[in-house]
């Protein structure tokens, strides 16, 4: 059985400088333990540049083998007028499937 998570993002900018979205590391576990990473550029094919008080939201999926997961990890950020790069940690969030809420 493969069980497919989708899930939204929404990243909010609360600097006063413009940033830009580089890069992706996702770290996602399924029930039995086991760990995938997820690395690439960018959010689904794209990197946003996000301007002071701005959000940018994405929607994307996983699938898995197990019927909860949880996800975490970084995204590398890029200040657009300075250039210096810097980690943003995603918090760890968990999904499941509707009847393992009852």
């Amino acid at each position: 059985t493969l069980f497919l998570f989708s899930y939204r993002v929404q990243i909010e900018n609360c600097s006063e400088e413009a940033v830009q979205l580089l890069s992706r590391k996702w770290l996602i576990m399924d029930a039995n333990g086991f760990v995938r990473k997820v690395e690439g550029e960018g959010v689904i094919g794209e990197q946003p540049i996000i301007e002071p008080g701005e959000t940018h939201q994405y929607s994307s999926s996983c699938d898995l083998n197990t019927d909860m997961v949880k996800m975490w990890g970084t995204y590398l950020m890029q200040r657009v007028n300075k250039g210096d790069k810097f980690r943003v940690n995603i918090p760890e969030f968990k999904m499941m499937v509707p009847h393992r809420l009852n």
